[in-house]
């Protein structure tokens, strides 16, 4: 389930836990509560308040999302489970997607047409950015590329928004 109404806090009013101290000084918005928590953002940046108004995460991720075993938080190019202790990680990584990279060979089919293979590797992809993986699932690059295609089994195409593109090997070290 994900929280898509806030509610805006004016800025002279904060929320006050069971200790007379200020946990909320820099929420301005906060959603209604779901499970004992509640998600608030600031800046669009988000952070997680239990029933105690006591901070479970901390207001420094692009993005959370509550689910059934804990809290999928999302901070720069990487994405994690975290359980609703807010520090024990279930899952290193939780990908938006992954899928297999072809290449076009140079063999055609009767019909004329290229034959696609299968790479070595699978992209995965998390929050719009896209790494690669081997197919035992072992990430070899981060999530930083906003393309990236097969040009051969062990070879790949990554673009970076704003740079040249650049070649990786199946080892994940750029290449060309």
């Amino acid at each position: 389930m994900v929280a898509t109404f806030f509610k805006k806090i004016p800025p002279n009013i904060f929320i006050i836990n069971a200790l007379p101290e200020k946990t909320g000084g820099k929420i301005r918005y906060i959603n209604n509560p779901i499970k004992g928590f509640r998600i608030v953002r600031n800046d669009n940046k988000y952070g997680v308040i239990d029933e105690l108004l006591e901070w479970r995460l901390p207001i420094v991720y692009n993005w959370i999302e509550l689910v059934p075993e804990g809290f999928i938080v999302r901070k720069g190019a990487e994405q994690m489970l975290l359980a609703t202790d807010g520090k024990t990680i279930l899952q290193p990584f939780v990908f938006d997607d992954i899928d297999i990279l072809t290449y076009r060979s140079n063999q055609v089919d009767s019909k004329g047409y290229h034959v696609w293979l299968k790479s070595n590797c699978n992209y995965y992809r998390i929050g719009g950015k896209y790494g690669l993986m081997l197919l035992n699932g072992e990430v070899i690059t981060p999530a930083i590329y906003d393309d990236v295609n097969a040009i051969d089994r062990d070879l790949f195409k990554c673009e970076i928004s704003g740079q040249r593109n650049v070649v990786v090997n199946i080892k994940g070290e750029t290449v060309k």
